[in-house]
């Protein structure tokens, strides 16, 4: 599985066309994780607390709209 497929498709597009641009509603869900908490995160499971314990660290789960929405509020030639 990819996570980061939509962030990246969505900047290169944001580079190199000034637009974004997706198919049908875009309402699909996706996982994402931040560096930072990532990285807070490599540290918890580096501790080893219990071995017998999955965890999940996803951050927040958008939908591949709501992330064309953020990079449109960060560039607003795009909107």
């Amino acid at each position: 599985m990819r996570f980061d497929l939509v962030v990246n498709i969505f900047g290169a597009l944001q580079h190199d066309c000034q637009s974004i641009r997706y198919l049908a509603m875009a309402l699909q869900w996706r996982p994402f994780l931040s560096v930072q908490d990532c990285g807070g995160r490599i540290h918890f499971a580096d501790t080893k607390l219990r071995a017998d314990i999955c965890y999940n660290i996803a951050n927040e789960n958008l939908r591949v709209v709501d992330v064309a929405a953020l990079f449109e509020r960060l560039n607003p030639v795009l909107r």
